[in-house]
């Protein structure tokens, strides 16, 4: 068996030869990552100071959404449409109420603020379409029908609901009641 080499020093022999052209290298590796990340750091700025035209974003509007809909959706879902066709006609206005409120309060707001967080308006209306829907809805259903809620579509096709519920981008600070949009619990049979 062949013994082990003799232990030695790592530091005993010289460094390699660097040539000059690995320092240059390494200066311009450096510098570059250095303008890289600050480039970063200005694009990022950038970002976070822009307003995205999809999105509530605006603090002092999420709190007063954040509250006003909390109201809302309990006093939505705390009166379930039951009874004669006049009783759910008016069930379905005291439910409209709520959210008419709600749009008002939020409309209270100073109106720079909600113009400088761009779809705030835009999902106010929203609220106001859904409302005209559900009217027109309760009409029929006072009258003794069992229609169907049109809910009011977007520009896409889509129902505006989903748009309203898409305007959050970390919080979900107000989505439109599922009671809004069906009134009926799916397991309820016709009138």
């Amino acid at each position: 068996m062949t013994p082990y080499p003799p232990e030695r020093n790592a530091w005993q022999f010289p460094p390699p030869p660097v040539s000059r052209r690995w320092f240059w290298v390494a200066i311009a590796v450096i510098v570059l990552s250095v303008a890289v990340g600050g480039g970063m750091a200005i694009a990022g700025v950038s970002v976070a100071a822009k307003d995205f035209p999809s999105v509530i974003e605006d603090h002092q509007l999420i709190d007063v959404i954040t509250q006003e809909c909390a109201v809302m959706t309990a006093t939505v879902e705390s009166m379930p449409v039951d009874g004669s066709p006049k009783q759910q006609a008016a069930i379905l206005a005291d439910q409209d109420q709520s959210v008419e409120q709600m749009v008002q309060a939020i409309r209270l707001v100073d109106p720079h603020v909600r113009a400088a967080d761009k779809p705030t308006d835009q999902w106010l209306d929203d609220w106001d379409r859904l409302l005209d829907a559900r009217k027109s809805y309760a009409v029929l259903v006072e009258r003794g029908y069992r229609p169907s809620l049109r809910i009011p579509r977007d520009g896409d096709g889509d129902p505006i609901y989903r748009r309203m519920n898409d305007v959050w981008l970390t919080t979900t600070a107000c989505r439109v009641p599922r009671d809004l949009l069906i009134p009926y619990p799916p397991d309820v049979d016709g009138v």
